[in-house]
This record gives C-alpha cells, sequence and structure tokens, in this order.
C-alpha cells in the first residue's frame, strides 16, 4: 500500500513540475498573443487541479492536516497586552 502511495504521489509532483515547465515555456511555442494567453489560462487550471489533487492525496494519509488562512477561534485576539506571555 505504501510503496503504491508513494508512486502515485511522485508520479503526481513529476506531472506537476513538467506542468510548470510548459508554463514557462509557453511563450516560446506559441507566436500569438491570443494562444499563448489561452495555453497558459489553460495550464494554470490544469496546475490548480493538479494541486488541488495532490492536496487530496496528503491529506488522505494525514487527515489532521487543514491549513486556513485566519487563525483557530481559540487564539486570543486583541492588543499584546492582553496576551499575558509577552509582556515583561
Amino acid at each position: 500500500m505504501y510503496g503504491l502511495e508513494g508512486h502515485i504521489m511522485s508520479t503526481l509532483a513529476t506531472i506537476i513540475s513538467m506542468t510548470y515547465l510548459l508554463l514557462i515555456l509557453a511563450s516560446k511555442w506559441f507566436r500569438q498573443k491570443y494562444a499563448q494567453r489561452l495555453s497558459i489560462y489553460v495550464l494554470v487550471a490544469v496546475l490548480y487541479a493538479l494541486h488541488e489533487l495532490y492536496l487530496h492525496g496528503y491529506r488522505f494519509k494525514y487527515p489532521w492536516y487543514s491549513p486556513q488562512f485566519l487563525p483557530p477561534d481559540y487564539y486570543q485576539r486583541g492588543s499584546l497586552m492582553k496576551d499575558q506571555g509577552n509582556n515583561i
């Protein structure tokens, strides 16, 4: 099970890195601005989907992993003076 999972995740990471390489080379392959923009939009959408798939695979193995932009609800909010661990 772990060997198959490792192969799947490493293959997915390789595909993601190759997609980044294609994104860099898109301006060299297409001379028309419309084709460049279209290929870049498509590659960014593909990268988003691949990153979500990679994150889903990581969360499947480690269910505790769920990063958020905002701090958790139990963190103290307010000035530094409210947090007695930071003042002297």
